[in-house]
């Protein structure tokens, strides 16, 4: 393994004349600036690490190989990066297009491209992202995302925050297992759809999140479940533990197209007048129904953070007790 370095001291000038010049499992050492225009293909196995803060890939362009400002395929590790103004000729850029492979995104920023990141499907590849951000992505078509992730063996969100989208969704995994954990997921007061969407169902597990649906969303359900054809056969969905903020009108919980049944186990919610209203097979388990609206991420008060730890507090009573006052469970079929 070689440690190839960019940035004003360092060996190369550009990330994308390292890459072409590195081997298979070696570690591209970036430091820390701002590379404009920058594009790179990845067809062999590689770590790009920042060095010294935040490595900026800026597209001022529009992006000649058509895909995204990086494009991998083969097993990549990214950290430290931000991504932000991907455009190509048919508005489907990404900051990172995934090919095939496994990917792992860690401590990155992807903001104002049209996609944040675009994933192809790899029946055998892996898509890992944490601690990471993604703002204000997606083109207004409906067709580009936060996140979409297409058919891979498995998905992987984890302490992150999604929020903002331009009418598409947050997350949108067509993964065979998809994980959602531990993430802040946002509208705020944009256009967004849906805040997750698993299209083709698969096995999901959506826990320990903050969520809040927009009062501008484009779709009045917050999370959708396998409502394409051609759903897996292996499909099941459990959302637990989380923390649900609606601000839209009309507002519903889960749309489930599958022909399986969801279990909504343990949540908090806000502002759905009681419970969520579900549609298809959908079983609600120790919802608690707050009666005070959480804080949304970033927390700056003391007393929000307090607010968050309360809610937290019950989660975690409902999950172990089994008893809570404020508890109502309901199983519906609409």
């Amino acid at each position: 393994m070689s440690v190839l370095t960019v940035g004003p001291s360092g060996a190369f000038a550009r990330i994308g004349t390292a890459i072409d010049a590195s081997q298979d499992g070696d570690v591209v050492a970036v430091q820390a600036g701002s590379y404009v225009n920058d594009f790179a293909n990845i067809f062999h196995r590689i770590t790009l690490q920042a060095v010294g803060g935040p490595v900026r890939m800026l597209a001022t362009i529009e992006i000649g190989n058509g895909r995204g400002i990086l494009v991998t395929w083969a097993d990549a590790t990214i950290d430290g990066f931000e991504f932000a103004g991907a455009r190509v000729a048919d508005q489907n850029g990404a900051g990172i297009r995934y090919q095939s492979g496994h990917l792992i995104v860690r401590n990155s920023y992807f903001h104002n491209n049209e996609n944040g990141l675009l994933g192809a499907a790899d029946p055998t590849g892996s898509i890992l992202i944490q601690d990471s951000e993604f703002a204000f992505n997606g083109t207004g078509d409906g067709f580009s995302h936060g996140i979409y992730i297409g058919a891979v063996a498995e998905a992987t969100v984890e302490r992150s925050y999604l929020h903002d989208t331009h009418v598409g969704h947050e997350l949108k995994s067509r993964a065979l297992k998809t994980t959602v954990r531990d993430n802040h997921i946002q509208d705020n007061a944009s256009d967004t759809s849906y805040e997750v969407d698993l299209p083709q169902g698969g096995i999901g597990l959506i826990e320990r999140n903050v969520i809040q649906q927009g009062v501008n969303g484009q779709n009045t359900y917050i999370f959708a479940f396998g409502e394409e054809n051609n759903v897996y056969a292996s499909s099941s969905l459990l959302i637990q533990d989380n923390i649900i903020v609606n601000d839209a009108p009309n507002p519903f919980g889960v749309l489930n197209g599958a022909p399986v049944t969801v279990l909504f186990r343990n949540n908090a919610v806000f502002g759905f007048g009681g419970i969520p209203i579900d549609t298809g097979f959908v079983e609600q388990v120790g919802t608690t129904v707050l009666d005070v609206r959480p804080p949304l991420y970033p927390v700056p008060e003391p007393a929000s953070i307090l607010l968050l730890a309360v809610a937290a507090i019950l989660l975690a009573y409902r999950r172990y007790s089994g008893r809570s006052a404020l508890a109502s469970s309901a199983a519906c079929r609409i």
